[in-house]
């Protein structure tokens, strides 16, 4: 096409436009505020579906413009509009570049929208980008522009405007973001409101800390330039706190958690703006039997336990991905972690990971190392649990008995950097940070509890990877579906080494194992404990287990009111010394496992074959990929022999915080994540949060 072509074919589209507009001009009706549609709840199911739980915490105050300060009023107009009061209702320049580019791309792919503008768009249209939608804008602004004044047009803007957390209009935000009303916003508070606009869910923030401060920055500088702030007012200004998000849900206790996560989800899949105006039907995955068997083991196994310790439980049907229960305790307005944000050392239950790769690589079940206690490897000293001696043991044995010095000469042969690889295949997202040290094996980093759960859940999956997922599918009021899961397998580890490593695991349920009171009644099951130790003792106890139909994790965790890790203690009715993985974790697994699989069949885990040849090994490594400190991870059963432990100390990071809501990613599945992640306390997201 030549260029005189292309100005040709541009000019016949304005001539028809302007023609279009010119009758959608004289047709179109000017609606008001009171004609917009109210947003409605968001209404979650259970798998078979009947009622969960609601999603919607819609807010919508109006207030004159009288009442918004004259600094808030300006913090919006450089965020969005700097020249409102001096132009028309549309922008022409505005205008004809989106236009140049929706034409050359075939599609609308630009706004170029005034306050005005967007005011139509957000309150009168609908958000599908179409041509006709743009042109319907265009006309009704002008229309507008022509009937109301500047200050009408910008009070009812400011007052329909959505800004997240469920907050139509300023005044709501106000409430929702300060605590206070739109009155006595100062210009540092209303600058954050009015960087929020653009994109309130992913600018929260709760959610971007850092982003949501550039764009108050942003505005601020605008504001300079605009003169509506002096250079010595802008020096003066500090980011202003802003309060947490509250989960949006009407439900209390255990569902909670999954209202948050599911609404977590739902945002990165629609938008912030869709799901507060609602109408949607959220069929989640969770079996009702299953979650209530989790929330009734969990109360029966914490019965008098410390009022902060913080319990997750999550089970995933391996063969789906289907997420059948979710608990992540039953307080979210004190606790909101999300299984998907916080984070939390596995100990030991890292050790399957280590032995998944090894026996990738060939070596067989039957390797035996040294298991003496302790052992030096480059300057680092690592102990078995009560320092308790070994000899020489096969990988099997040690996996049962969890025996810490033969799974760091282990990872050191196998190498620390192929771990962690396999760690991150299998489920462990990339943002989490696995140090490939010698001491990796015994579970010192910091990890998401939903990633485990994605971890063993594979395992118990025959090697085969399948996200977990917690919605099914959503629809919105016409029937219309939105979004239907589509999960899909992937290959991590070769079925035969998966089988080995199962048969392994076994082990860990079988008499000597450090969770050999876990085990079920007539039905094959494998696992394996964590219990980790920093500076104070069992700061975390896991125990992640799984039938070939149903694989699930149990953490338990205890921060402080400053995130920063307790000792799990011992409570007098928790029938243990010392809480660690083969204790209530365990015994939570065991009561859950048994009341979610009642009346369902029997199931054998694939047999597996060892063809490597019998190696020995006696002399432990010395490996600079060592680290130079130490951590410890004790494992123990009441009905095994004592267990194993290491001593060496977290890392200075993972020690500050228990529960560091690192990533707000989340799987296309619905583990949320994120999205509005917690601290060591418990806070929700896209998935449930943990302890352990």
């Amino acid at each position: 096409m030549t260029k005189w072509a292309l100005v040709g074919g541009l000019l016949t589209v304005i001539v028809g436009l302007v023609a279009i507009s010119t009758i959608v001009y004289a047709a179109v009706r000017i609606p008001t505020p009171a004609d917009l549609a109210q947003p409605e709840q968001v209404t979650l199911t259970y798998a078979d579906g009947s009622p969960l739980g609601t999603i919607g915490q819609v807010n919508r105050i109006s207030v004159p413009l009288s009442q918004v300060p004259v600094g808030v009023q300006h913090a919006v107009l450089a965020a969005e509009d700097r020249n409102y009061y001096h132009e028309a209702g549309i922008s022409v320049r505005g205008i004809g570049r989106a236009l140049v580019a929706d034409v050359t791309a075939g599609h609308i792919s630009q706004g170029g929208s005034t306050i005005t503008q967007q005011y139509v768009k957000n309150a009168y249209l609908t958000q599908k980008r179409t041509f006709i939608r743009k042109i319907q804008e265009i006309a009704l602004a002008v229309k507008i522009s022509h009937q109301y004044s500047k200050d009408q047009i910008l009070e009812d803007y400011l007052n329909t405007i959505y800004l997240g957390r469920g907050a139509y209009g300023i005044q709501a935000a106000s409430e929702a973001y300060f605590g206070k009303p739109v009155g006595q916003l100062t210009v540092a508070e209303g600058a954050v409101i009015a960087g929020l606009i653009r994109a309130p869910s992913v600018l929260d923030p709760s959610v971007s800390p850092q982003a949501a401060k550039a764009r108050w920055n942003q505005v601020l500088d605008t504001m300079v330039s605009q003169g509506w702030l002096t250079a010595a007012q802008r020096a003066s200004t500090a980011y202003p706190p802003v309060l947490p998000p509250s989960s949006g849900s009407k439900d209390s206790g255990p569902t909670a958690y999954i209202d948050a996560a599911v609404k977590s989800f739902l945002v990165q899949q629609l938008g912030d703006a869709r799901v507060a105006l609602g109408g949607l039907t959220v069929t989640t995955t969770i079996d009702p039997t299953a979650q209530q068997a989790a929330a009734a083991a969990v109360a029966a196994k914490t019965r008098g336990a410390p009022a902060t310790l913080t319990a997750g439980l999550e089970s995933v049907d391996p063969r789906t991905g289907a997420i059948r229960a979710y608990y992540a305790g039953s307080d979210i307005a004190r606790y909101p972690d999300s299984l998907a944000t916080l984070k939390i050392p596995p100990g030991s239950s890292f050790k399957p990971i280590v032995l998944a790769q090894a026996l990738g690589e060939g070596t067989p079940l039957s390797k035996t190392y040294d298991g003496s206690s302790p052992q030096t490897f480059a300057g680092t000293t690592v102990r078995n649990f009560d320092n308790e001696q070994f000899g020489q043991i096969d990988l099997t044995q040690a996996l049962a008995a969890s025996v810490n010095t033969v799974f760091v000469h282990l990872n050191l042969d196998t190498g620390p950097a192929r771990v962690v690889a396999l760690a991150h295949r299998l489920g462990i997202r990339e943002t989490t940070k696995l140090d490939p040290n010698g001491t990796l094996a015994l579970g010192q980093n910091y990890v998401h509890a939903d990633d485990m759960a994605e971890v063993y859940a594979t395992f118990a999956n025959g090697g085969q990877q399948i996200a977990p997922y917690l919605v099914s599918k959503v629809v919105d009021g016409t029937g219309k579906v939105l979004y239907q899961a589509d999960p899909k397998p992937t290959r991590v580890l070769a079925t035969n080494d998966d089988a080995n490593l199962v048969s392994a695991m076994q082990h860990v349920l079988q008499r000597g194992g450090t969770a050999a009171s876990a085990a079920l009644s007539g039905r094959p099951s494998a696992g394996k404990t964590g219990t980790t130790s920093g500076a104070v003792p069992n700061i975390a106890a896991w125990f992640d287990g799984f039938t070939p139909q149903l694989s699930t994790v149990v953490t338990l965790f205890n921060p402080n009111a400053q995130g920063a890790a307790q000792t799990i203690a011992p409570w007098s009715s928790c029938g243990c010394s010392e809480v660690t993985g083969g204790t209530v974790p365990a015994a939570i697994w065991h009561t859950y496992m048994t009341a979610a699989l009642k009346g369902q069949p029997v199931l054998q885990f694939p047999a597996p074959t060892q063809t490597a040849p019998v190696v020995t090994t006696s002399t432990a490594p010395t490996s600079s990929s060592a680290p130079a400190t130490s951590s410890s991870a004790p494992e123990s059963s009441s009905s095994a022999p004592p267990s194993i432990s290491v001593s060496l100390p977290l890392s200075p990071s993972a020690t500050a915080s228990g529960s560091n809501s690192a990533s707000p990613s989340t799987s296309p599945s619905g583990k949320a994540s994120s999205a509005a992640g917690p601290s060591a306390n418990g806070t929700a997201a896209g998935r449930a949060p943990p302890a352990g």
